[in-house]
């Protein structure tokens, strides 16, 4: 029996990347999964757990959260030390590449963002483990025809995640239409305004700003989309391969000016 403590940081994007690994690490019904949250509201833009709202926390028998901050987490020991023994075990960002997942420590101390410190082996494996625990109420069927474009504003617009400009757009799009011409283009994003300005083109047909769980829905299901570098965006689609056949992903290579994205999706931009 193990005992997994895992510091959340971030938006449900990167709380879902960091739920991956703790859940990776239940090898028992007994072994029980610690979510600590107490850091999510000490973000400039305050934070909150989303990880429910995606997922059905009642298949996990021995899941707790709590926001009281443990002392590990605090002291961010599962982030400074190294160690693998049969007593403790840290996962961070600088060893998850080279941690066994199929070894038992008594308590796992996990703390990093797991983003651009995995590859597409780690991320597949992971990914198909979350994909078992989504909400039945996130699984809908899209249309054939619908390409759903994702493109993140506000928080990034003024920052090294800005990377994608109106020609990764349109590009993207002028591929996928030679992939299927049938298709019509929706764009999701949290800022209408500089979506739009993004686009000038007659191939859109509408732009949406829905709720995150709406939004998350539409990017999980659908058949085709063109991704941004958002851990948002990328996550939803991760766990969409593994409940269906896509027809057409599109994604960039970067998640920012210095960290490349190591996943394998159809087509590479």
């Amino acid at each position: 029996m193990s005992t997994s403590i895992l510091r959340l940081a971030g938006g449900l994007g990167n709380q879902i990347f960091q739920f991956g690994v703790g859940v990776a690490k239940l090898h028992t019904p007994k072994d029980s999964l610690h979510l600590d949250t107490s850091s999510l509201s000490k973000y400039k833009t305050k934070r909150v757990l989303e990880l429910n709202k995606i997922f059905d926390f009642s298949l996990i028998p021995n899941l707790h959260i709590s926001n009281k901050g443990k002392l590990v987490s605090n002291l961010r020991a599962g982030k400074i030390m190294n160690m693998t023994n049969k007593v403790i075990a840290t996962i961070n960002d600088k060893n998850v590449l080279q941690h066994d997942f199929r070894k038992v420590s008594r308590f796992n101390l996990i703390d990093g963002y797991f983003t651009y410190s995995q590859n597409r082996q780690n991320l597949n494996n992971l990914f198909s483990r979350l994909s078992k625990l989504l909400k039945k109420s996130m699984l809908a069927k899209e249309q054939e025809d619908i390409c759903y474009v994702h493109i993140r504003g506000t928080d990034a617009i003024n920052t090294n995640v800005n990377i994608l400009g109106g020609d990764y757009y349109s590009n993207a799009i002028l591929h996928a239409k030679q992939l299927n011409p049938n298709l019509s283009f929706v764009v999701i994003t949290d800022d209408i305004s500089y979506a739009q300005e993004q686009f000038k083109n007659d191939e859109i047909k509408e732009f949406r700003m829905g709720s995150m769980v709406d939004d998350f829905k539409m990017i999980l299901n659908a058949k085709n989309v063109i991704l941004s570098n958002s851990t948002f965006c990328i996550s939803a689609s991760l766990l969409g391969s593994k409940i269906q056949k896509k027809n057409i992903t599109i994604g960039p290579d970067r998640w920012d000016t210095t960290n490349k994205i190591d996943l394998n999706y159809k087509e590479d931009f």
